[in-house]
């Protein structure tokens, strides 16, 4: 099994599979909040080779829960 890439996200370190697509281990994990009204905050796990992505929008009030479950659909194979 290939080893995980160790990303730092407020102070919290997740590991993340590499690409299931491609094997890189070159990930982001970014953040964004958009809109003013009813803001959504962003995040997403790219790839930065192949680019494949994960994304996920929650409430801007969100906390590191809905992150991790990002983590855990881009850490998610099937065997």
């Amino acid at each position: 099994m290939s080893e995980k890439t160790k990303v730092k996200w407020n102070e919290v370190e997740v590991d993340l599979k590499p690409c299931p697509f491609c094997g890189e281990s070159k990930l982001k994990l970014e953040l964004s909040t958009i809109g003013n009204t009813h803001p959504l905050t962003t995040s997403q796990i790219a790839c930065e080779n192949c680019g494949a992505v994960v994304r996920a929008r929650y409430p801007e009030d969100g906390d590191i829960k809905d992150t991790l479950l990002l983590v855990s659909m881009w850490n998610s194979r099937y065997d």
